[in-house]
């Protein structure tokens, strides 16, 4: 890392962007993990800066003043926000499908493997699990942290234009949990239908990445569900609610509603 490679990586969050639009791939969208509220927002400024700048790098540079404008806060938390991140981000994993092509695989072609399944329906479902980074550096003294993201992550980001949702990043940032965010960008993903898709209670609780929390379904929806959904709704361009499905006695799905207000703006 040298002054050469910041230099290629301008400052890109600036103060005359009123908004910031996010395009992330959905399979991010839809992934597992367990991030802190700070590590969420870096991760989210990072992947959309590296897709948009279009280089084909696996490397970006989030300066103090790119946070702390993006976020609207002073400068000097941004420099402890992002020093906070860097000690730990380098143990943080994420969770997703891929689909094994079975007829590539059949024929040993390369490439048989993919973040979408294939056209025809004929293809197996793996569960994988990676690193977010391979690397990872905070430089205190000029003010920005450096991420090198590892291969699954850099495939994603390349195919973002595949599969991704937009949303205003400003409507987030008032949001206090890593939850909250990560329920809006679902929603956001599924607005245009009015609803998710019905999930498990164990597929939420891998969304949210507190598979190993809250044995019992009504604590799995007092402190992470209903207290997203009430962030959520705070953004005000649409509302969203919870159904749930029971089997017997017990829960066993939840859907999340989605109901776009008037006052949301057509873009």
């Amino acid at each position: 890392m040298n002054e050469n490679q910041f230099v290629s990586n301008p400052i890109f969050y600036t103060d005359d962007k009123k908004d910031i639009l996010i395009s992330k791939s959905n399979t991010l969208i839809e992934a597992g993990f367990d991030l802190t509220l700070a590590e969420h927002d870096l991760m989210t400024l990072a992947i959309n800066k590296l897709h948009r700048q279009g280089t084909g790098n696996h490397e970006v540079f989030i300066t103090a003043k790119e946070f702390a404008v993006a976020n609207k806060i002073s400068e000097s938390h941004a420099y402890q926000q992002l020093k906070s991140t860097a000690d730990k981000l380098m143990e943080r994993k994420i969770k997703f499908p891929l689909y094994v092509d079975s007829d590539k695989k059949i024929k040993g072609e390369p490439n048989c493997v993919g973040v979408l399944p294939p056209k025809h329906g004929r293809f197996q479902v793996a569960n994988a699990q990676y690193n977010w980074l391979q690397g990872v550096a905070y430089a205190e003294d000029q003010g920005f942290i450096y991420l090198h993201f590892s291969d699954p992550l850099k495939f994603l980001i390349d195919k973002t234009g595949d599969a991704y949702t937009n949303y205003n990043y400003s409507k987030t940032i008032d949001m206090t949990s890593t939850n909250a965010k990560r329920l809006y960008e679902l929603a956001c993903k599924w607005k245009d239908l009015g609803k998710t898709k019905m999930m498990y209670i164990d597929e939420w609780k891998d969304f949210f990445g507190v598979s190993s929390k809250y044995e019992k379904v009504f604590e799995f929806k007092r402190w992470v569900l209903l207290p997203a959904i009430a962030e959520v709704n705070s953004q005000g361009d649409f509302r969203i609610s919870l159904k749930q499905e029971k089997v017997g006695r017990s829960i066993t799905h939840f859907q999340i509603l989605i109901k776009k207000l008037k006052t949301e703006k057509t873009k």
